[in-house]
């Protein structure tokens, strides 16, 4: 990334990058390396609408946060990943189909309404 021109984003390079990877790499093995170039003062969030508008449209924007929070750091809470996942969605999706995605996504030890309450 020192070596990039100052007109190229770092998006792009990441779909360059994406298209160089051997077939047996996951996207989500890139997003983790990805984010470890990321600089000091960009968020993650910001990375994650960058990386969602890179997905093969027959991937479910839903796998993709199943994959983000499994690169959440410790600290951070899955409950705040859902705030920001929803500030991300468009206008025309309604926040109930996100609840019923969440609630899929639950581990089997949590109980749904501890989920509907956070």
């Amino acid at each position: 990334m020192a070596l990039l021109p100052c007109y190229e984003s770092p998006y792009q390079t990441l779909r360059a990058y994406m298209a160089l990877f051997p077939c047996n790499e996951s996207p989500y093995q890139t997003m983790r390396a990805y984010m470890t170039l990321l600089p000091c003062n960009e968020s993650s969030y910001q990375t994650m609408m960058a990386y969602m508008a890179l997905l093969p449209c027959n991937e479910s924007p839903y796998q993709t946060l199943r994959a983000y929070m499994a690169l959440l750091p410790c600290n951070e809470s899955p409950y705040q990943t859902m705030r920001a996942y929803m500030a991300l969605l468009p206008c025309s999706e309604s926040p109930y189909q996100i609840q019923r995605a969440n609630m899929a996504m639950l581990s089997c030890s949590e109980s749904p309404y501890q989920t509907m309450r956070a």
